[in-house]
């Protein structure tokens, strides 16, 4: 018994003195500037061909239409200030290019949250987080979508093609490609191409690359905080030390 308790008292020590060197490391990517951003969210009518065209051509005009409008725009929520009180501006625009391509869809306009999974651009990258977004639904907005940025100006015009910008894909599609590209015919859903260098969202309802119409758009990385440029990244990190002895008291006593 007294062997028992001697032993106990032993192993109690040699735990005290290992806690310093037991413990767990968790980092985790800081980046202040998440905030400045408004994404752009282009909801097609369908996955048809013709209508996956269409989403691009509005695309080019409601770029066009916002470049005007925030051009001397100097934060997010002067952004959004602004769009808000031109959605039926946009709209119509909108509208406008739909009708001259010979449709009658619809065109809606919002601004709300949305949740992005990590993403790489052309040239720079934007963290895991949920961001602002200028949402435009072209008819009943069913099909995939092509995503950017609208504020700060970092996507410009798709008529002036110099760089691509992203062309994102669902996590969904790109799985059944994987699963279906040998012996896929051409304008399949699961086997269209994809762009190798961009990594899948969680949402299901994402973009797939469609080569029919240029999906590039003119990138203008000088609005790009460097933090975020691709070819100077340094992944900030914040250490958090946690003891499981800590750990253990807190669970306890219930203490978060």
């Amino acid at each position: 018994m007294k062997k028992s308790i001697v032993i106990l008292i032993v192993l109690n020590i040699m735990v005290a003195l290992a806690l310093p060197m037991v413990c767990s490391v968790e980092t985790e990517n800081v980046y202040e500037n998440n905030d400045m951003f408004l994404r752009l969210h282009v909801r097609a009518n369908s996955d048809g061909e013709e209508d996956q065209e269409l989403k691009l051509k509005v695309r080019d005009t409601v770029l066009s239409k916002t470049s005007a409008l925030l051009k001397n725009c100097e934060s997010k929520e002067s952004a959004i200030s602004i769009l808000s009180k031109n959605f039926d501006l946009i709209e119509k625009e909108a509208e406008k290019t739909v009708a001259e391509n010979g449709y009658d869809y619809p065109v809606s306009v919002e601004i709300k949250k949305e949740h992005f999974e990590y993403r790489e651009y052309e040239g720079f990258f934007l963290p895991e987080d949920t961001y602002d977004s200028l949402i435009v639904t072209i008819g009943s907005g069913e099909g995939h979508n092509w995503w950017c940025v609208v504020f700060p100006a970092i996507c410009l015009s798709g008529s002036s093609t110099t760089v691509a910008a992203e062309e994102e894909d669902s996590e969904k599609s790109n799985d059944e490609k994987n699963e279906n590209q040998d012996g896929e015919e051409e304008g399949d859903k699961s086997g269209e191409n994809v762009s190798s260098s961009k990594e899948p969202d969680v949402n299901e309802d994402e973009e797939k690359t469609d080569d029919s119409v240029s999906a590039s758009v003119e990138v203008d990385l000088s609005a790009v905080p460097e933090e975020y440029h691709l070819a100077e990244k340094t992944v900030p990190q914040e250490v958090k030390y946690d003891f499981w002895i800590v750990r253990f008291f807190k669970s306890l006593f219930g203490i978060k």
